[in-house]
């Protein structure tokens, strides 16, 4: 299991929280006439001196910083309220399933869906204000996918270019393809729920050495998003997983069960099924990703193209005087 995030939209999900309606909420700015809530403000402050602090308390933040959030917040929300109006007027739409789909991978994240409400209460949000904010920036993703990214093309001189140039990048350690038994624990788990989720494991180890399928096994008993699939974690560096995890299969021979692993996770069995052994990647190799590198760095600039006219066309009233940002325009 590599480190976790609360999902694929960290940081714009995290400052951007609860984008409810108006309600009987403090309006703080507005932008193009769409009110900024009051309430939506200190959630997203909140959340990201959280994050500043490694966790620590938001309220013992340095003024310093404190203002430094406040403006990056500020910001936030006015560009997303922008690109979010821009991206509706403009014909689209998200379906509850695509949203759905977004917030499991987020949850899958987490060792169990009650850590990932503890997360999103921790930042002062609901499930409902993530939920909210994943259908807003999948609206504004689908524009910048159909809209800002149609008629990108690199030439295949580019692409030659780019490889000769950075020969680094394409230097690839070794790789494992893993598969895991995993169950989670709460981040506060009693001693008592700690010795249940290893011995469940500990049953779950005992029942692929003597004989049952271990994919079986992992869609039966395993609590994270891997077990739909068997298990598979897929193809990963050792850089990549966390260190009980690395130690455990560092030297783990093909096919051969670990031992019950703990992280912070909760507690896993490994079962390695293949290495691929460190090379560099031929041009043939690396020329579609190359490619798409290149066009997604067009598609940034493009994105960033727009969100900049639309803040220079834009009537930005901020009505609280506390806020720092944004500005009147």
């Amino acid at each position: 299991m590599m480190n976790s995030s609360i999902g694929r939209f960290t940081l714009v999900a995290l400052l951007a929280a609860g984008c409810g309606g108006e309600k009987s909420e403090e309006v703080v700015a507005r932008v193009n006439g769409a009110p900024l809530l009051r309430n939506d403000y200190d959630q997203r402050l909140r959340s990201l001196l959280i994050q500043n602090q490694a966790g620590g308390d938001p309220s013992e933040a340095p003024e310093a910083l404190r203002q430094q959030a406040g403006k990056v917040v500020l910001d936030a929300m006015i560009a997303q309220s922008l690109a979010h109006n821009a991206a509706r007027d403009a014909g689209m739409e998200v379906s509850d399933d695509e949203v759905e789909l977004e917030l499991s991978f987020s949850r899958a994240r987490h060792a169990s869906r009650g850590e990932f409400e503890e997360e999103l209460a921790r930042r002062g949000l609901t499930e409902e204000d993530f939920r909210r904010n994943l259908s807003r920036e999948l609206l504004i993703q689908k524009y910048v996918e159909t809209a800002l990214a149609s008629g990108i093309e690199v030439a295949d001189e580019e692409v030659q270019v780019y490889y000769d140039a950075n020969p680094i990048e394409f230097k690839r350690a070794e790789s494992l393809q893993l598969r895991q038994i995993v169950v989670g624990v709460p981040r506060r788990a009693t001693a008592e729920e700690r010795a249940e989720a290893r011995a469940a494991v500990e049953r779950a180890r005992e029942r692929v050495r003597t004989g049952q399928d271990f994919g079986e096994v992992a869609r039966a008993l395993s609590t994270d998003a891997s077990a739909a699939i068997d298990g598979k974690i897929g193809d990963v560096t050792l850089e990549e997983l966390v260190p009980p995890l690395r130690d455990a299969v560092e030297e783990l021979p093909i096919g051969e069960l670990s031992s019950v692993v703990e992280s912070r996770f909760g507690y896993h069995m490994l079962l390695v099924d293949a290495r691929q052994p460190a090379k560099e990647l031929s041009f043939v190799d690396a020329e579609e990703m190359i490619r798409q590198q290149i066009v997604d760095q067009r598609k940034m600039a493009r994105r960033d193209q727009w969100m900049r006219g639309l803040r220079a066309e834009a009537r930005v009233e901020v009505l609280s005087v506390d806020l720092v940002g944004g500005g009147t325009g």
